[in-house]
């Protein structure tokens, strides 16, 4: 069920899919054949990755996508311990957590969905410090870093020494389904510090789960994985009849 896809417009190929989900949620089995990693991750809950015609691997998708595309696959954890740290550090990270939007630990959200990086470190010395993250391609693309300096401008009400927990919310309908290497650090600012941080440590994977959540593709049926941030933005629109709200 691949090619026939392949050749239709958005109408068909959502006619389509609805069809292969009703089957399947009716205890029918589909077997599905494609390069494309989207449509696989939305339709199916296992995969059978081939190579020269021989099943190379049987299990979840992710798994499946992961070894299709790396050739191997990289068994990470969403919460992650430090366990060395820098001499004389003035601050360090003790753990680092992905959490999905019910604070549960995962590494794999839907592109409509909200996830969160909570981020568990300690002011030694008592400095301004900022934690910061920063989201890699594994082509090696940056694809954003973002700091908390909406909460906390130059990291000064996090100055006193002690623990803190820092969370970073990433919104829902703005980063495209991808695979991202996470790094995180913590810093300061004028002059410029940099205290401690894990780097390329874990990859989170975003799938496009290709139905009306998906507010920012819209009814475009083809993805474009080449794409690193596809935002669902606020627009406005005057018309013949005014406002189209």
């Amino acid at each position: 069920m691949d090619e026939v896809l392949a050749v239709g417009d958005a109408e068909f190929q959502k006619k389509c899919l609805g069809k292969m989900k009703d089957v399947a949620g009716h205890g029918r089995t589909i077997l599905f054949v494609s390069h494309n990693m989207t449509s696989l991750q939305a339709l199916c809950d296992r995969a059978i990755y081939l190579e020269n015609g021989v099943s190379n691997s049987t299990g979840s998708v992710h798994e499946a996508v992961a070894l299709y595309l790396h050739g191997q696959v990289k068994e990470d954890s969403p919460v992650y311990d430090v366990i060395e740290f820098p001499k004389d550090a003035d601050a360090i990270i003790d753990r680092i957590r992905v959490l999905d939007s019910e604070g549960r630990p995962s590494l794999r959200f839907r592109t409509s969905e909200p996830w969160h990086i909570e981020i568990q470190w300690r002011n030694l010395v008592g400095i301004p410090v900022n934690p910061n993250i920063q989201l890699k391609t594994n082509t090696d693309v940056t694809a954003l870093i973002a700091l908390d300096a909406t909460l906390d401008w130059d990291g000064r009400k996090k100055a006193a020494p002690g623990s803190y927990v820092s969370k970073v919310t990433m919104p829902p309908h703005f980063l495209n389904g991808n695979e991202y290497k996470l790094s995180v650090a913590l810093d300061s600012g004028s002059p410029r510090k940099f205290h401690h941080g894990v780097t390329d440590f874990l990859t989170i994977t975003l799938w496009d789960p290709m139905d009306e959540t998906s507010l920012a593709r819209g009814f475009f049926s083809t993805p474009r994985e080449d794409v690193i941030v596809w935002p669902a933005l606020n627009w406005t629109c005057q018309g013949p009849q005014g406002e189209i709200k």
